[in-house]
C-alpha cells in the first residue's frame, strides 16, 4: 500500500469543516473513499483546527498532522489586516495570511523532513512550495507532485522547485495549457496532466422537496420564479454583472438567491460585498443572501432554484459550483470562462465574456423563463454530463494520475 502525504494549504483545514472547495475533495474525493476501497496510506498535512481535529478521528486509514501557526504570525497577520481593511484594499484575504503562510511552510519543512512515504502531493498553494526550496533536485523528482487547482499569479521565488516536481496535477486542460507555457516548466519539460475535478453524485442530485418550508426560511414570495447564484461573493465569480442583469429581467415574481460568503465559513466581508449589498437595497425585497450553507444542505437549495447563473470571468480554472448545478439536474446559465466550457458541453448556457455578460445573462434567464420545455431539456442534459465526472472514481484516477508521472 503507498503512503500518499498531503501538504495542504493553510488558510482552511482538512477534514473541510469549514468549507473550501480544494479541501472538500481532498476530504471527499479521496480520504473518505479510501477508507473504503484502502488504496493507500495517507498522512493529511493541514492547518491547525479544533473542529477539523475532532473530525479526524473518524479516518482509519489516514493519520493528520496539524500545525499551530505561531502566535507571532497570528499578531502580526491581524495587525496588518487592520491596516489592509482600512485602506479598503480588494485583497485582504489574499495579503492577510502572509505571516501565518510563513510559519506553516518552515514548519512543514521540517515535519517532511522526519517522514517515509512514496509520494507527496503538495495542494495548491505555490507560497507553500516553498517548504522545498532547500530540498534536493532528485528528491523533488522521485517525490513531489504539485496539485494545481489554480493559476497562480506570482511564483514567489519557487521557480526551481516547479521545474524540478516529478510531475503537476491539474484541474482542466485550460489550466494545463498554462503551467506547459510557464518558463521554467517548459525548459525542465516537467510533465504536466490533466485530473478534472468530481462530484458525489449520491449528495448531489435531483430531488423533490417542500419548496414552501425553504422559501419561508428565505423569506421567498410563494410563487417565484428562483435564480441561484452559489459561490464566494468576489467581482470574479461574476455576481455583479447577475445583479445588473437580474435588475433588467422583465421576469414576473423574479427572486435572485444568492448563496455564500467572500471567504467560505466566516463573517469577513470585503469591500466589493459591502458594495454589492449596497447596490441591492433598491430590489432587496427580491434579493436574499444566505451567507455560507453546509454541503449537506446543498441539494435541497439547488432543489428549489428555477435556473442557475454561475457566470464566472476570471479564468475560473474548474469551479465545483459547475458540477454540483449540473449533478442536480439544474438548468445553468454559465461562461466561456476558463475551464468551464470543459466540464458543461452542451448541456447548459454558455454566454461568451468578451461580450455584454449584463445583457446576455438578461435574455438567457428570460429565454428559459418563457420556455420551460427548453428548462427541462437542459436539467436532462444536465445530470447526463455530472455522470462523467463521478466522485466514486476520483480516489482510482488521482492514483493512477500520480503513478504515469512517474
Amino acid at each position: 500500500m503507498k503512503k500518499i502525504v498531503m501538504l495542504c494549504g493553510n488558510k482552511l483545514p482538512v477534514p473541510a469543516v469549514h468549507g473550501g472547495a480544494v479541501e472538500t475533495l481532498i476530504e471527499d474525493g479521496l480520504l473518505k473513499r479510501n477508507e473504503i476501497l484502502k488504496r493507500a496510506k495517507f498522512v493529511v498535512i493541514s492547518a491547525f483546527d479544533i473542529e477539523a481535529q475532532a473530525s479526524s478521528k473518524k479516518y482509519e486509514n489516514s493519520d493528520f498532522i496539524f500545525i499551530k501557526p505561531s502566535k507571532v504570525a497570528c499578531l502580526l497577520d491581524s495587525a496588518f489586516t487592520c491596516i489592509l481593511k482600512l485602506l479598503k484594499s480588494q485583497r485582504t484575504m489574499s495579503y492577510g495570511f502572509m505571516f501565518r503562510t510563513r510559519s506553516y511552510y518552515k514548519k512543514a519543512s521540517r515535519i517532511i523532513k522526519q517522514l517515509d512515504f512514496d509520494c507527496l502531493v503538495e495542494e495548491n498553494s505555490i507560497p507553500v512550495l516553498r517548504a522545498f526550496l532547500k530540498s534536493d533536485r532528485h528528491f523533488l523528482k522521485q517525490k513531489v507532485v504539485y496539485h494545481a487547482h489554480s493559476i497562480p499569479k506570482r511564483l514567489y521565488g519557487v521557480e526551481g522547485v516547479l521545474g524540478s516536481l516529478m510531475g503537476i496535477i491539474t484541474v482542466s486542460d485550460y489550466v494545463t495549457g498554462i503551467f506547459g507555457k510557464i518558463d521554467c516548466i517548459e525548459s525542465e519539460q516537467t510533465s504536466v496532466k490533466t485530473l478534472f475535478n468530481a462530484v458525489d453524485l449520491k449528495q448531489y442530485k435531483p430531488i423533490k422537496i417542500d419548496k414552501e418550508c425553504l422559501f419561508k426560511r428565505f423569506g421567498i414570495p410563494k410563487g417565484s420564479f428562483v435564480i441561484l447564484f452559489v459561490g464566494r461573493i468576489c467581482a470574479e465569480k461574476g455576481i455583479g454583472y447577475l445583479v445588473e442583469a437580474f435588475k433588467r429581467v422583465s421576469v414576473p415574481n423574479k427572486v435572485l438567491l444568492i448563496v455564500g460568503n467572500n471567504f467560505y465559513d466566516t463573517s469577513v466581508k470585503s469591500p466589493f460585498e459591502s458594495e454589492l449589498r449596497g447596490s441591492c437595497l433598491e430590489i432587496k425585497d427580491r434579493i436574499v443572501f444566505t451567507g455560507y450553507v453546509k454541503h449537506d444542505q446543498m441539494p435541497a437549495i439547488y432543489a428549489i432554484s428555477d435556473v442557475v447563473c454561475l457566470p464566472s470571468d476570471w479564468g475560473d480554472p474548474c469551479p465545483l459550483t459547475v458540477f454540483e448545478a449540473l449533478a442536480c439536474g439544474k438548468a445553468l446559465v454559465t461562461t466561456n470562462d476558463g475551464g468551464i466550457p470543459e466540464i458543461v458541453g452542451d448541456s447548459a448556457i454558455v454566454i461568451d465574456t468578451n461580450k455584454d455578460l449584463v445583457s446576455q445573462l438578461k435574455e438567457s434567464i428570460e429565454s428559459l423563463q418563457r420556455n420551460p420545455a427548453i428548462i427541462k431539456e437542459y436539467e436532462l442534459r444536465a445530470r447526463e454530463q455530472a455522470c462523467k465526472f463521478d466522485l466514486d472514481n476520483y480516489l482510482d484516477d488521482f492514483i493512477t494520475c500520480v503513478e504515469e508521472l512517474k
